[in-house]
């Protein structure tokens, strides 16, 4: 090859080399910018109270113009889901798997209360709450650590609010199932049937927190994962905590079972 042949492929390799940074680079922009965008505040100006509250004030009216579908707002502290959660919708129970809160297609979703559940909202027996785990991180992706029993202890807390009401939840048990075998229930005939289920899951649970005392309600918070199956979920069972800090589940206007 002669000099000036190796010259320009030399050179070749270089803006090679360069426009593929380029095309990285702007990969883990768009994915910045689409984290950005899927991870909204409470409100415009959103603020938090401190400890031992720790709640995000919502400007629940600003929530209401933007999608009257919110219907609460899910907390970890210590990680990044910080999220509204709003009811999927009974004529297409998955429309927030592909749209977010503001309604737009958006690949990372919003986390939804299963359709099933909207009679009773979050106050339903068992409360299923879906979202993504994202490999950009977005939404539930840091739900699926709950498996780890070190991340579980230091994550004790999960804060959820309505307008009418705020309840610090307690992880109670996490299981990584085949989504493809486990079956969904958020109806129960009585007391009888709920126990026998929540017996069920603490039977076959991945990892055990707290979870011989039957709750009187459930709040399952589910996202994909992958360790074993490609329909994989880690489902984190959580429920209202009665004497743990000092907090207690405070409904204000509503009743539930």
């Amino acid at each position: 090859m002669s000099l000036r042949r190796a010259k320009a492929a030399g050179v070749g390799a270089i803006l090679i080399g360069v426009a593929l940074i380029a095309t990285v680079a702007g990969v883990l922009w768009n994915m910045h910018e689409e984290v950005e965008s899927a991870m909204p505040e409470p409100s415009p100006n959103a603020d938090f109270q401190a400890y031992p509250d720790g709640f995000p004030i919502v400007d629940w009216g600003y929530w209401e113009e933007v999608n009257p579908a919110v219907i609460g707002w899910v907390t970890i502290p210590g990680t990044n889901i910080d999220l509204p959660i709003v009811q999927g919708p009974q004529d297409d129970p998955d429309y927030y798997l592909t749209h977010d809160v503001y309604k737009n297609r958006n690949a990372n979703g919003c986390p939804y209360l299963d359709a099933e559940c909207a009679e009773l909202g979050l106050l339903s027996r068992n409360s299923v709450i879906f979202a993504h785990h994202s490999s950009n991180g977005a939404m539930f992706s840091e739900l699926a650590n709950y498996s780890d029993a070190s991340f579980a202890k230091e994550h004790p807390r999960i804060l959820l609010q309505t307008p009418s009401w705020k309840a610090t939840l307690a992880p109670r048990m996490v299981s990584i199932v085949n989504a493809s075998k486990e079956p969904k229930q958020v109806v129960f005939q009585d007391d009888a049937e709920y126990s026998e289920w929540w017996a069920d899951k603490r039977a076959r649970a991945t990892l055990a927190l707290d979870c011989k005392d039957v709750p009187a309600r459930t709040y399952s918070f589910v996202t994909c994962s992958y360790t074993t199956w490609s329909n994989e979920r880690t489902v984190v069972y959580a429920a209202p905590m009665e004497s743990v800090f000092g907090f207690r589940e405070v409904p204000i206007a509503v009743t539930g079972p």
